[in-house]
């Protein structure tokens, strides 16, 4: 970055390498068990907003910068920025998926379910079927038991609307919305 100030890539490589150190650190522990390391992974964090923010600054339709920005976003519990953050990628890339799940849980996570759900929706909207499959199958999380309960064949990549919402529907807590609050 000192070669080149322009290079919105080199920010976004030393953000992603203060990132990974956050993430080293958020959880660890003092080599001698007596404390928390978090303040390091706090301290890495905020430096690696700022070169995801710098490296906005020279290219403003830089994505890597604004998926790192959300993910820090997610990290530090800062919904109402990643919901900013997201609206400012999608006026660049409008329908960026990514922008769109970072947007849906932005909302969620501030209660606006309504929104979160348009979000998540047109997300899905734009996946191929394999990226879809992860979000939406029930076989990741559900027991084969309870899948079989259920009579939800194991290994389909394309699930019937219908199982899906066999799975889906009971684990909605209020059942007032077509959405899962």
């Amino acid at each position: 970055l000192e070669m080149d100030p322009e290079n919105a890539e080199a920010a976004c490589q030393l953000g992603d390498f203060l990132t990974f150190d956050l993430l080293k650190y958020m959880d660890a522990r003092r080599f001698d068990g007596k404390g928390s390391m978090r303040s390091f992974g706090e301290e890495s964090g905020m430096e690696a907003a700022s070169y995801y923010q710098y490296a906005i600054l020279k290219d403003p339709y830089c994505r890597r910068a604004y998926y790192g920005l959300g993910f820090l976003s997610l990290e530090s519990a800062h919904p109402e920025q990643l919901i900013a953050l997201s609206k400012s990628l999608l006026e660049r890339y409008p329908g960026d998926r990514d922008g769109l799940l970072f947007l849906g849980l932005g909302h969620m996570s501030v209660s606006n379910f309504e929104e979160a759900d348009n979000a998540f929706r047109e997300a899905l909207a734009r996946m191929p079927p394999g990226e879809r499959w992860v979000l939406e199958s029930p076989e990741l999380i559900a027991t084969d038991e309870a899948l079989s309960d259920l009579g939800i064949v194991v290994g389909g990549e394309n699930l019937p609307d219908a199982e899906l919402s066999r799975f889906w529907t009971p684990r909605d807590p209020l059942l007032l919305t077509r959405f899962n609050e």
